[in-house]
């Protein structure tokens, strides 16, 4: 009877185990997947993450606000997750926009890879997993069945979301998709994911603004979305220290469709970088007519600026303005700290070597 009772158990638990991994998407390549996550959806990344795990991924999970370690310890104790806390944590999508670059350099400046010179991964995925549960097993592998096509590893595929695009215009909607598959960094898979049948099953009630509290900045809101996108690919080249990428192409769009004043909104969301005058000269290139002004606060506060940084009802307080901007720039694996070890020598060349390669 106990033999009967434990072969029974031994077959339930197989059945078991062959269903979970039928929903564990196949190791055809390592995927970093970068979640992002509140407090409330913790619940929910642990269902998402057992839909999409497999032992070859990687995981960064940025929880904003930071979570306590008991916290997330319970839901994930397995060696390819990595936990990081959204800190400084600054709201209205910012702090998402500082994780993107950070959860890139993380995975890239692991000391396994820094020592080995291989790749930490074959495709980087960032998304959110109450607004994409279109990321599931069977779905993962239709995109990269088009992405292994389209675009050899190692990529970065940035989700954004279908429901996003009536704030393009037409002009702006294709100029931006020319602007981030001409720099072949980042994949807007919103068209893709259309032509695959991946839709989200909200998608027609799902509708993104961006919340305004004051009426001193008035921002389009094509404006707006552009530059908060253009910026992941902007600050990414930045990040590589190599602007040689900025495609023409893409302003001679923007001139095209008489849209000087977009040209201008991506033009500032190039501040502070190392070499600002590599992104200045293809503008000018395009736009003869546009001279680069100094840039100053009243300037950026009538800009998408602010809202990049701070929200657009952010107060005119210029040491949180620079101390936001400081942190959006943490060089690589310094963990905010910019003496930190690494910063040229190993992170940088080996963060544009794995994108180039």
């Amino acid at each position: 009877m106990k033999l009967l009772l434990f072969l029974a158990l031994t077959l339930a638990l197989q059945e078991l185990v062959e269903s979970y991994n039928s929903k564990v998407p196949l190791a055809e390549a390592t995927i970093a997947f970068h979640v992002n996550v509140g407090k409330s959806n913790v619940d929910l990344l642990s269902r998402f993450l057992s839909r999409v795990y497999h032992a070859k991924n990687l995981y960064l999970v940025d929880y904003a606000p930071p979570l306590e370690a008991k916290n997330y310890e319970m839901y994930f104790r397995r060696d390819n997750i990595h936990h990081r806390g959204a800190d400084p944590f600054v709201e209205n999508g910012v702090s998402e926009v500082i994780n993107i670059l950070d959860g890139m350099s993380f995975f890239l400046d692991r000391e396994d890879v820094l020592s080995s010179g291989n790749r930490s991964f074959d495709y980087y995925i960032h998304c959110t997993p109450d607004y994409y549960p279109v990321v599931n097993p069977t779905h993962m592998r239709r995109v990269l069945s088009y992405a292994k096509e389209e675009y050899p590893p190692p990529n970065f595929l940035h989700f954004f979301h279908e429901s996003q695009l009536p704030l393009f215009s037409t002009e702006i909607n294709h100029a931006y998709l020319d602007f981030a598959l001409a720099f072949n960094r980042s994949l807007p898979l919103s068209t893709e994911l259309h032509s695959l049948g991946i839709i989200h099953p909200d998608a027609n009630k799902r509708v993104f603004r961006f919340p305004r509290a004051t009426k001193r900045l008035v921002v389009n809101h094509d404006f707006v979305k552009l530059a908060v996108d253009s910026a992941l690919s902007k600050r990414l080249l930045m990040a590589l220290g190599d602007t040689s990428h900025v495609d023409e192409r893409f302003f001679a769009a923007l001139v095209a469709n008489n849209n000087l004043d977009i040209g201008k909104v991506i033009r500032s969301t190039s501040l502070q970088c190392v070499n600002s005058r590599a992104i200045d000269t293809p503008v000018e290139k395009s736009l003869p007519d546009y001279s680069p002004k100094p840039i100053t606060v009243e300037f950026l506060h009538k800009t998408s600026e602010p809202c990049l940084f701070a929200g657009p009802f952010m107060k005119r307080d210029t040491h949180l303005f620079r101390r936001i901007d400081k942190e959006f720039l943490i060089p690589p694996g310094t963990q905010g700290k910019p003496d930190g070890i690494g910063y040229h020598d190993l992170v940088y060349e080996k963060l544009r070597a794995t994108i180039t390669s």
